[in-house]
């Protein structure tokens, strides 16, 4: 074996001294850095965590909510169903109610259409009756008889007026 030269003992010794220096000096800002390092790192696991939980609670609620609208979209068809159906029925009766008015005022406007032109017809009848009666008189009716009835007619105002 060979003898380690004199000058490995010194760079050895050089290494320790440089080593154990360093140690010394940094030692407290060493471990406080990787203590920084570390409680940095728990703060950001602590936080992912609790984003982690916030994230499943929001999940959680949104496949809740999307359950809840997959069940109500059934009721909720069924109920635009029924409410179609129901306004139709209601559409239905008011057409129906509509008509049966519409019907009903037609039958009292002939009605009452029927009963005016019986009038008129029962007028033209009287007017036409007393120009015939009328004629009648004139021809049958002799002067004698023309002067006795308005004698008659002036006496029996006189009567009255008394």
């Amino acid at each position: 074996m060979t003898p380690i030269p004199k000058s490995v003992y010194y760079q050895l010794l050089n290494l320790v001294l440089t080593a154990g220096l360093l140690i010394y000096l940094l030692r407290t800002k060493v471990v406080d850095y990787f203590q920084s390092r570390r409680d940095d790192y728990l703060k950001l696991a602590e936080q992912v965590n609790r984003m982690k939980k916030d994230a499943e609670n929001k999940r959680k609620d949104l496949q809740e909510r999307f359950d809840t609208l997959e069940r109500s979209e059934k009721q909720s068809i069924e109920k635009a169903d029924r409410e179609a159906m129901d306004l139709q029925q209601k559409l239905v009766n008011d057409a129906t109610s509509v008509a049966q008015r519409i019907a009903s005022d037609a039958q009292k406007t002939i009605q009452m259409e029927f009963n005016k032109s019986i009038a008129e017809l029962k007028s033209d009848i009287i007017v036409e009756a007393m120009a015939s009666s009328r004629e009648n008189i004139q021809h049958s009716i002799k002067d004698s008889d023309q002067q006795r009835l308005q004698r008659e007619f002036v006496e029996k105002i006189e009567v009255v007026e008394q």
